[in-house]
């Protein structure tokens, strides 16, 4: 059973390896451009930051490939096949993961000049809009998959983490703003110390003040950077 589980993974296994190639030829292609106009010092650890953020975003891809599954199901359900391509919703995904490693670069540096300057706000607001096309192209191509919710999940939590990082660093925000920043990270540790506590632990009802809450924070954050 574990080899058939094994077999079946390999054909996401090859894409994955395809998403990761394709990660790094665009960050280093970026690298080589700032280079050019930031210097190579800030190219550099441009580069180094947002492989950074790529290395979390591929194990993270990696760990989740076994639940690309329909909506509902899990990996340890015998009855529901495992999708062989990471769709085109998954697709979309990634490539907002892509865009959130390249503003990862700018952390820990000072604002660049000229056309540069307004890159951090260009990619998340790309970022933002692909996430708002992503859920329409999962129901109408009917690729809702465990995989997708959990890359939304995480990738958003990176995503708010490194944009408030930014926020911060160019003085936009307030240090104590960065508590919102790790609210995934710490929701996750009370979930985890809830069930290590043997407490009972609970799915989110739906919600849509949660979404409006965050169209509104997308919103804030993209005029602050």
């Amino acid at each position: 059973m574990i080899r058939e589980q094994r077999q079946s993974l390999t054909p996401l296994r090859r894409q994955w390896l395809l998403v990761l190639i394709g990660y790094l030829a665009v960050l280093l292609a970026g690298g080589n451009l700032l280079a050019q106009f930031w210097g190579a010092q800030h190219a550099l650890q441009w580069t180094v930051l947002a492989a950074s953020a790529m290395a979390v975003q591929m194990g993270v891809l990696w760990w989740a490939l076994p639940q690309n599954r329909r909506q509902g199901s899990s990996a340890g359900t015998t009855d529901v096949a495992l999708l062989p391509n990471l769709g085109y919703a998954n697709t979309l995904t990634l490539l907002r993961g892509l865009l959130t490693c390249l503003l990862a670069g700018f952390l820990f540096a000072p604002l660049p000049g000229g056309a540069l300057a307004s890159a951090p706000a260009i990619l998340y607001t790309l970022e933002r809009l692909i996430d708002f096309a992503n859920g329409y192209v999962a129901r109408i191509t009917r690729s809702e998959t465990r995989l997708g919710e959990i890359l939304d999940i995480e990738f958003d939590g990176l995503g708010l983490l490194i944009v408030i990082a930014l926020g911060i660093q160019y003085g936009k925000l307030p240090p104590w703003y960065l508590l919102l920043g790790f609210s995934r990270q710490l929701f996750v540790l009370g979930m985890t110390l809830r069930r290590r506590a043997g407490k009972p632990v609970y799915d989110l009802p739906p919600s849509e003040h949660r979404r409006m809450i965050a169209g509104f924070q997308t919103g804030f954050m993209t005029v602050m950077i």
